[in-house]
């Protein structure tokens, strides 16, 4: 069955492999990027060395991106859950909440 093109999720990707962890004003730039965007674009903000407390704080109740952080990606490139089987419950936990990110060491403890 195909999909309609309005049911496709689009993405904007900015991927960060700092030695410090990304703060609010780098998040706060993307999220102003992925609002001039589609209404089905998401964004995929991915930062090696994970967010800044009060980054996260901000986007935790509500967001137009999701995280990923070393663990999330070492786990992918480690093949222990492939990239969709991650995003789909982050994408979840996102709408659900309003929260911006979701270790996948949570997504992994739902799944035991």
């Amino acid at each position: 069955m195909a999909r309609s093109p309005s049911t496709l999720i689009y993405y904007v990707l900015e991927a960060k492999w700092w030695k410090e962890r990304i703060g609010r004003r780098e998040l706060d730039v993307f999220k102003t990027n992925i609002e001039r965007k589609s209404k089905n674009t998401l964004g995929l903000y991915i930062s090696t060395n994970g967010f800044t407390s009060d980054a996260l704080a901000i986007y935790s109740l509500s967001t137009p991106f999701i995280t990923m952080d070393g663990s999330d990606l070492m786990a992918v490139l480690d093949r222990r859950i492939r990239l969709d089987e991650l995003m789909t419950p982050k994408r979840k936990h996102a709408s659900q909440t309003g929260h911006c990110y979701l270790p996948v060491s949570e997504i992994f403890s739902r799944t035991e």
